[in-house]
């Protein structure tokens, strides 16, 4: 059975055919009323040819699913300016859309990232300007992040702009003070309203977990005091783990198994299916 493609590339750079994901996009030639409908769209061309399928470009710009120019740098960046004024497009509006790339690391990123639906939360790339460090997700949202705040701040001066991006862009890692972080985790830094909805999230997960803890114990008849007789974990630190959801170490977690008559493998696989079942 062939799989239904929700991803059109049009006009495309023959140079870009190579790095397109053949059983996720399907490559046309025109926008069309059926494909304006049905797909995201992306138009791959060479700056150069700019001006040639200007009239293709303003046709996506027009549909809702427009997400990307992939425009090679195939001319001087001088030409560039030129090139977009007599092209005609409304480049006020067409900026936010255009990746200009000399080299494939970034598009072929980006590309994949669509493929497999996760273009908002992996890198495509990221820079150091001033005392910011400014980072592109595979959607080409950007967030500016001041090297003030936490976790960035331990960073050497001289170390900021010595950063990797993993291949399929998960994360940001800078080597000498061996630092990870994904597009998540910098959101979470800059973003409030993200921050907010992430930390209740966490603090379901938690009370979830709480509730896991508690239910095995109810369910083969220990108290708490049974458990810190059998385990030496305080009554004081099982109710955390019960009612706060502070997650144990590995070492507790052996104990609490060990306490149940259960190995940590069976514990923990005790643990997920109660966690499931909670809606």
């Amino acid at each position: 059975m062939p799989i239904l493609k929700d991803k059109a590339i049009i006009s495309v750079d023959p140079q870009f055919v190579p790095h397109i994901p053949a059983r996720k996009f399907c490559v046309i030639k025109h926008t069309n009323e059926f494909n304006k409908k049905m797909v995201n769209l992306f138009i791959a061309v060479a700056a150069s040819s700019l001006v040639e399928y200007a009239d293709e470009i303003r046709k996506a710009m027009d549909t809702k699913q427009f997400r990307i120019l992939f425009l090679r740098e195939d001319i001087s960046l001088d030409w560039l300016p030129e090139q977009l004024l007599n092209s005609k497009l409304p480049t006020n509006k067409l900026l936010a859309k255009i990746l200009l790339y000399s080299d494939w690391h970034v598009p072929e990123r980006v590309i994949k990232a669509w493929a497999d639906d996760s273009q908002n939360v992996l890198i495509a790339n990221a820079r150091v300007t001033g005392d910011c460090l400014v980072v592109s997700s595979c959607a080409l949202e950007k967030l500016k992040i001041p090297f003030t705040v936490p976790v960035l701040r331990d960073i050497p001066i001289k170390e900021r702009d010595k950063f990797e991006i993993d291949d399929a862009g998960s994360f940001i890692h800078w080597p000498e003070s061996d630092t990870d972080l994904d597009f998540d985790a910098l959101r979470y830094l800059v973003d409030p309203q993200f921050k907010k909805k992430l930390d209740a999230q966490r603090m379901l997960v938690e009370q979830k977990f709480g509730h896991a803890v508690k239910t095995i114990r109810e369910l083969n008849n220990l108290t708490q005091p049974d458990i810190e007789s059998r385990a030496g974990i305080s009554e004081r630190q099982l109710r955390r783990y019960e009612t706060e959801g502070i997650k144990p170490r590995i070492s507790s977690l052996e104990k609490l198994a060990k306490a149940h008559n259960m190995d940590l493998g069976t514990y923990l696989g005790k643990l997920a299916e109660i966690v499931n079942e909670i809606d």
